[in-house]
């Protein structure tokens, strides 16, 4: 998990009750609260800081796939992206899957960033978009049991699920 503090941090979540739209956040927020992690932020526990990779113009996209890959892969850790035997994937490959950022170019002031969830898989449509945004969309100050943080989630496990489904 984490590669800052909490990487050694991991531990069997408790069962706490959730509504059935939110079920599958359970093993997060169980993480979270066993941990006392709730208000500590991605930067302090990924150990993932905007100024750690060189300046320039792909230093937003290196810091952006980078702090997507350590949330992607603390969510399979902890079950949190767990499918079962319902898809074609299997979880033994959602480690697999990659954060990848691409950079588009509006205009000579403007650019828009698309993050998407990658297969390794050889297949036509190996990609499902998880969000565009300008600027940043993961913020290091963002706090791991905030609300943004649950945007993220929600983002990053509609990504997966499309993906998972269709990747046959």
């Amino acid at each position: 998990m984490g590669a800052g503090k909490g990487q050694a941090k991991r531990v069997q979540a408790s069962v706490t009750a959730y509504s059935q739209e939110q079920r599958w956040v359970a093993p997060w927020s169980d993480f979270l609260i066993n941990q006392g992690l709730q208000d500590t932020t991605l930067g302090d526990y990924y150990a993932v800081h905007m100024a750690d990779f060189p300046a320039g113009d792909g230093q937003k996209c290196a810091f952006q796939q980078k702090l997507a890959q350590e949330i992607f892969d603390d969510l399979v850790a902890t079950g949190t992206l767990c499918f079962g035997k319902y898809h074609a994937l299997g979880d033994e490959e959602l480690p697999k899957l990659k954060c990848v950022v691409n950079e588009l170019k509006r205009d000579q002031y403007q650019t828009v960033e698309s993050l998407y969830i990658e297969s390794p898989r050889q297949v036509e449509n190996n990609r499902a978009l998880i969000f565009n945004y300008s600027g940043t969309y993961l913020r290091e100050r963002a706090k791991l049991g905030g609300e943004e943080m649950q945007q993220v989630i929600a983002s990053l496990h509609n990504a997966v699920v499309a993906l998972v489904f269709r990747t046959v």
